[in-house]
């Protein structure tokens, strides 16, 4: 039996290849770790077009490129059907089988691929008929194109006649494999339609898909941007179990989608860095190097000028002595008299110049280090406290930080001190500082 993806890695927020690939690179590392969150499942990572209007299946496409053995292990699952808006024109659905085709088209060019594993239509377009995307789709899985095929955001009727046309435009070879809705500790629908249809009337029926249909149901926006951190029946359970909240929204999600059914359910985990290397929810926080890299790059730079003075003032000297002038520049050369000595003092000038010019690009890789370091304190603290939209750094303490914080409603509360896990880097929000205090 094949190995079946219980979470799934998100793209949505990816525009940076190079971010990108810190993030896959830890994903693919998640993979292969023992006891990880992650450990022995599927590789999938989920992207669509529509994504940073395309640029996010570009870097994943760029990182395909760059890292060939990575295509051996990850399977890609992309969305099309939404056109994006502009100034002028709002976000619309188009499932037309032009649409689709060009689309499918311009995925292939952005991911640098000839196949897609999975390809979803993102939402329903009530104006196209379901036989014209059908169409489309079949003739994308006969091409190989795509493996296989999906839909996001379908009601169960829509979904049960969409797969009928699948299967017959296809003369039964291609039908539908996963369906990818909203779900999660704080948008229950899905699931909740199961013990409670009438509150949840248009749900009815999609989580009985996995075992009358066999349909893979994917949850997307599990911890709802960050909002499950902030739901106090999660965290009281997080605490009870000792674990982390996004732990258990994922965990309650993976159980739910598993219950009645062999296959689990999947969580296309969006969001930059949802499942770190250890299953975590938080980026690990490198308080030392960017300090160390500036303070090595300022002692070098001071080095090379003091060298470069020193080459300087031998090479006035030899000029003094070529004119007669030589009463300021009495006495032997330190290093080299004689001949050699002015080929000396041009090598010596260079190795000056070198040592100003390493010690620059290491105080510059500090500062980008550090600037690195202060992304991921403020990604880490937005991702446990939504509220918190800005985290201005003060003073460290070890691993204690106090900071100045900006909540989303333009509130600024000083002197909070935010200590974060070691390993972890989740932030915990302690109090005032020691100085506020007094």
């Amino acid at each position: 039996m094949s190995k079946q993806a219980s979470i799934m890695l998100g793209t949505m927020e990816w525009d940076d290849p190079v971010r990108a690939r810190e993030i896959l690179s830890r994903w693919v590392q998640a993979h292969q770790q023992p006891g990880s969150a992650v450990f022995d499942h599927q590789l999938w990572v989920d992207t669509a077009d529509i994504y940073r209007r395309g640029r996010a299946e570009t870097a994943l496409g760029w990182l395909l490129v760059e890292q060939p053995e990575w295509r051996e292990q990850l399977q890609v699952q992309t969305k099309i059907g939404v056109v994006a808006g502009t100034d002028e024109t709002p976000t619309c659905y188009n499932n037309s089988g032009d649409h689709i085709r060009a689309g499918l088209e311009r995925c292939l060019q952005h991911l640098g691929v000839d196949t897609i594993d999975r390809v979803l239509i993102h939402r329903p377009d009530p104006r196209t008929s379901l036989r014209d995307t059908a169409l489309a789709l079949v003739g994308a899985h006969r091409q190989k194109i795509t493996r296989q095929v999906g839909v996001s955001n379908f009601s169960a009727p829509r979904l049960e006649a969409f797969n009928q046309v699948l299967a017959e435009a296809s003369q039964g070879t291609l039908t539908i494999s996963a369906h990818q809705v909203q779900a999660s500790l704080t948008v229950p629908d899905v699931l909740g339609a199961v013990v409670d249809p009438n509150r949840y009337p248009g749900w009815m029926g999609v989580i009985e898909h996995r075992d009358t249909l066999g349909i893979e149901i994917q949850a997307y926006s599990p911890l709802s941007g960050g909002a499950v951190f902030q739901r106090a029946g999660g965290a009281r359970i997080a605490e009870e179990l000792s674990a982390r909240i996004g732990a258990v929204a994922t965990g309650w999600l993976m159980a739910a989608g598993s219950v009645a059914s062999a296959m689990n359910s999947s969580i296309a985990v969006n969001g930059e860095v949802a499942i770190g290397e250890n299953g975590h929810m938080y980026e690990t926080l490198d308080l030392q190097s960017g300090n160390l890299l500036i303070g090595l790059g300022v002692i070098l730079a001071i080095a090379g000028l003091a060298v470069s003075a020193h080459a300087a003032w031998r090479k006035r000297r030899y000029r003094a002595i070529d004119t007669g002038k030589t009463m300021a520049f009495e006495g032997a050369d330190a290093r080299v008299e004689g001949p050699e000595g002015r080929i000396d003092a041009r090598f010596e000038t260079w190795a000056g110049l070198g040592l100003v010019v390493i010690g620059a690009g290491l105080l510059i890789w500090g500062l980008v280090t550090n600037a690195n370091t202060n992304r991921v304190i403020t990604n880490n603290v937005t991702t446990k406290y939504p509220e918190v939209v800005e985290v201005e750094p003060n003073r460290w303490i070890g691993y204690a930080l106090d900071a100045t914080l900006v909540y989303e409603d333009g509130r600024e509360e000083s002197g909070v001190r935010i200590i974060f896990d070691e390993h972890t880097g989740e932030p915990h929000i302690s109090g005032e500082t020691d100085e506020n205090q007094q």
